[in-house]
Order: structure tokens, then C-alpha cells, then sequence
């Protein structure tokens, strides 16, 4: 079990990353930011803000679901904000995440529905 969550967050971060690369043209580390200083607009980040506490009271699915219906396409500052998201829920403990009905898996499986949803699913089929 270990191992194979082991390999999904490497998955997760690798994915994250070229998808960051490929959307921004940079190389980023959200995990380093903790606070504005990320680069989208400060009412954004007061919700990425909201949806990081709800993370910590274990509201990851009811995060998850005010994230997904807040993409719009085209809207690429929401798209940086849905991969911070992701990428500080792949930071969490499997134990966590399993505490609150959550998992791996289903990071994994959030970060491919954002990416195919902003347009760069074409780079899913080197994650498979």
C-alpha cells in the first residue's frame, strides 16, 4: 500500500509539474508558498485560502466540489489555483487523507480532470 501511494504522489507531482510548465511556460513549487506571493488575484487567493482551512477540518471533498464548480475555461489564474489545490492535498498523510474519505487516488484523479478541463489533456497519455 505504501509503495503504491508512494508512486501516486510522485505521479501527482510530476503531473502537476508539466502541467504548470506546459500552461505557464515555468517551473513552479507551490508547496513553497504560503503566502500571495503565488501570482493570482488576492480575491483568489482569499478562496484558495478558504479551501486550504477547509482541507485542514477534513472538508476535502466539500473543498473539492466548490474548486470543481468554480472552473471556468479559459480562466488560467483558476487553473494555477486548482493545481496549488492539488498539490498541497498530495502533501497530506495517506492517514489523512483516508481519516476524511479521501485518498491518493482521487488527488490523481482531481488533477487529470483539471488539466483536461483547461485544455492540456493531450500531456495525460506520458502519466498513464
Amino acid at each position: 500500500m505504501y509503495v503504491q501511494n508512494d508512486y501516486l504522489m510522485r505521479l501527482i507531482g510530476e503531473l502537476i509539474r508539466a502541467a504548470a510548465k506546459l500552461a505557464f511556460g515555468k517551473t513552479v513549487q507551490w508547496s513553497l508558498y504560503r503566502d500571495q506571493d503565488a501570482g493570482i488575484a488576492e480575491g483568489l487567493w482569499e478562496r484558495y485560502e478558504e479551501l486550504m482551512r477547509m482541507v485542514e477540518r477534513g472538508e476535502i471533498n466539500e473543498a473539492e466540489n466548490i474548486l470543481a464548480d468554480g472552473m471556468e475555461e479559459g480562466d488560467m489564474e483558476y487553473f494555477q489555483m486548482a493545481l496549488m489545490f492539488y498539490d498541497r492535498l498530495n502533501e497530506e498523510s495517506d492517514e489523512f487523507l483516508e481519516e476524511h474519505d479521501f485518498s491518493k487516488q482521487e488527488v490523481l484523479d482531481g488533477v487529470k480532470y483539471a488539466v483536461r478541463h483547461y485544455g492540456y489533456g493531450g500531456i495525460l497519455g506520458a502519466f498513464s
